[in-house]
């Protein structure tokens, strides 16, 4: 038996064309045109505001057929059923990028079916929509966004851009863009390194006008190249200028993403969800008829880039993005700049039934994104995850080599984030999964039971109302034509 759980960013998407700006007064913002701001002509992407590309659904369906393969390829057994359980979000770009991966999976496994009488495989019909695991509503204890930007402002002192990149090199990037206007650059100071000033915070509590000009202005240039929008975003930067860009974008979301109470309030969830697919065996939905089965398991979470970083806080992981790839390991001993290209993904893999029982996680990147070549060559690229010592205040990395670990280390893990966390143990606990740690899922109190009881009275209620109102209706849709039943 085999288990593999694989949490995945979605496509190459658009972007928008408006961003949100405080108006200094009441912090509530408004939401301007980014010409306001930018003076470059934008991408023409062809589709909608943050959808997925046509080629960025073409590298997804390619990374379906990579997934496939190299599970199926692997296993020691040719007498195996793959029961396969897509999730996402309702979110478009997520569902269009589920779908393109059901549609790469299904053409290698389809191909082995045919090549082999004792193959078979189940689940890329349909997936999952769980608005619960990947959006805002997947989080526990509310955040005040100060609180947040506090957080924000002492992991930037602690791991300052210039300790990542130097400042020449970052001065040389931002001016070389040419792309703010007056506004822009007054906010700024006329000095490119205080783009990434984080005195000043965005509405949400989370950063400036000036990041959230930078990390837009880092999308449009890597999108537009990786979807083949001719002309791309700044089209005078060079390969190496984007992937600088992309990196300024990757230290301002790390610094905001990484380790603190938001992003381990949503990564809990995300992360229980992954440990309960990775404890499933032959009782589970996965599992084949046929007793006489090897069976494999894939459960793979269509999610955002944000989720990669909620669960690598979470569970306390790390990794390095190779070249093209910007970075300099010498400058990031710790790791603590996580790089989530669109189309990567953290894989977790078990072998319950093995000798070794230690679950083994790798990254898996694209790093050709950029090429000029049909996305049918994109290469896909393992990297090891790092475990960080979460004992550690400077959370060093513990292990040089690909992380394997059990999967009490990992509920361990999970505990560590809810002693430093404890007013997040609630929401875990009552979490709709199937619940593993037990000893955090406290009994019930008196008041918990009640409010329980009352969800479920508003519910009894609400059902009946809709049954009164459902025959009400159909009353009156008797002897209407039946096309209006329907639409109804």
């Amino acid at each position: 038996r085999e288990n593999h759980v694989l949490l995945l960013r979605h496509c190459v998407r658009s972007t928008s064309k408006h961003i949100k700006v405080c108006d200094g007064v009441n912090n509530t913002g408004r939401i301007a045109a980014l010409s306001e701001f930018i003076a470059a002509p934008f991408p023409e992407w062809n589709v909608r505001s943050k959808w997925c590309t046509k080629r960025g659904k073409e590298i997804i369906f390619n990374l379906g057929k990579y997934i496939a393969d190299s599970i199926t390829t692997g296993s020691a057994s040719n007498n195996v059923h793959v029961g396969v359980n897509i999730v996402s979000d309702d979110m478009p770009r997520n569902v269009d990028t589920a779908k393109a991966l059901m549609r790469g999976m299904r053409e290698v496994l389809d191909a082995a079916v045919k090549s082999s009488s004792s193959f078979s495989y189940h689940g890329l019909d349909d997936m999952s929509i769980d608005r619960m695991a990947f959006g805002k509503s997947a989080s526990c204890s509310h955040v005040h966004p100060i609180d947040r930007a506090g957080q924000i402002k002492e992991r930037a002192a602690r791991f300052p851009l210039t300790d990542f990149i130097a400042p020449d090199e970052l001065e040389s990037v931002i001016a070389s863009l040419g792309v703010f206007d007056e506004s822009v650059i007054r906010l700024t100071d006329n000095h490119p390194s205080s783009i990434f000033n984080y005195s000043q915070h965005h509405c949400d509590g989370s950063m400036s006008l000036s990041m959230d000009l930078m990390e837009v202005v880092a999308e449009m240039a890597f999108y537009s190249r990786a979807s083949h929008i001719q002309p791309p975003f700044l089209p005078f930067a060079n390969d190496e200028i984007v992937y600088k860009m992309k990196y300024l974008k990757d230290y301002i979301r790390s610094m905001e993403g990484l380790d603190n109470k938001y992003s381990a309030r949503r990564g809990l969830i995300v992360a229980k969800s992954i440990l309960n697919a990775l404890s499933q065996d032959e009782n589970s939905f996965h599992a084949h008829p046929k007793s006489n089965k090897d069976w494999i398991s894939i459960t793979i979470f269509a999610g955002h880039e944000s989720n990669m970083r909620q669960v690598a806080t979470a569970l306390g992981l790390r990794w390095i993005v190779p070249p093209p790839y910007f970075n300099d390991p010498s400058r990031d001993q710790k790791g603590q700049i996580v790089s989530v290209p669109p189309g990567s993904g953290i894989i977790f893999s078990s072998f319950p039934e093995s000798d070794d029982d230690n679950i083994s996680m790798s990254f898996i990147v694209p790093t050709n994104l950029m090429s000029a070549d049909d996305a049918n060559t994109t290469i896909h690229q393992k990297v090891p995850i790092h475990l960080l010592d979460m004992s550690d205040s400077e959370l060093a990395i513990v292990n040089d080599e690909a992380a394997t670990i059990s999967l009490e280390e990992l509920e361990k893990r999970i505990r560590t984030t809810l002693v430093q966390y404890p007013d997040l143990r609630t929401c875990y606990g009552n979490t709709p999964v199937d619940q593993r740690l037990e000893n955090f899922e406290t009994s019930k109190s008196l008041n918990t039971m009640i409010a329980g009881a009352l969800i479920g009275l508003v519910g009894l209620v609400i059902a009946l109302c809709y049954k009164s109102r459902r025959k009400h209706k159909y009353v009156q849709l008797v002897g209407q034509p039946e096309v209006e039943m329907n639409a109804w």
